[in-house]
């Protein structure tokens, strides 16, 4: 399990995310575009490219859940994760894989934004519940799904 992260300003948090971000799609450089796609690829049912459409998706609805918030709206329950994941990849398993990549490039500058409006106090509100959508979409998700991607181009190496 990871060590608690408790910012102290946005910057940390800033630089945290985009820290993780980083090692994330370092681990997917020099694959060619067949090992991208290839299933089973990062995970047993997925290639590359899903994982990162799916890393894509739950960034977008984190932009989205953190603007509710900031605006003193309620945010949806989740009920079921596992019903959820498989019917974003229904939606996204034929994107194209320079899309899926280019989606996750233009993602950065729009998380960078987003987080540049809220402050500190902001995200640990309301028991840091923005802080928890943050993590859970960002900085953990990547870390969560990096040991995957990590032995799939291991296998491809050995």
């Amino acid at each position: 399990m990871a060590e608690p992260f408790d910012p102290d300003n946005m910057q940390e948090l800033l630089d945290r995310i985009a820290a993780d971000r980083a090692s994330y799609a370092a681990a997917w450089q020099g694959l060619s575009a067949d090992e991208m796609v290839r299933i089973p690829g990062a995970q047993h049912d997925w290639s590359v490219k899903d994982q990162i459409a799916h890393i894509v998706w739950w960034e977008n609805y984190m932009l989205d859940v953190l603007t509710l918030l900031a605006a003193g709206q309620s945010v949806p329950r989740i009920k079921d994760y596992d019903a959820l994941n498989a019917r974003v990849w229904a939606r996204h398993a034929e994107l194209p894989l320079d899309y899926v990549l280019a989606s996750f490039e233009a993602n950065w500058p729009r998380i960078e934004a987003m987080l540049n409006t809220l402050s500190i106090e902001d995200i640990y509100a309301n028991e840091g519940r923005m802080l928890g959508w943050i993590e859970a979409d960002s900085y953990a998700h990547y870390m969560e799904h990096l040991p995957d991607l990590q032995r799939y181009v291991a296998s491809l190496q050995a």
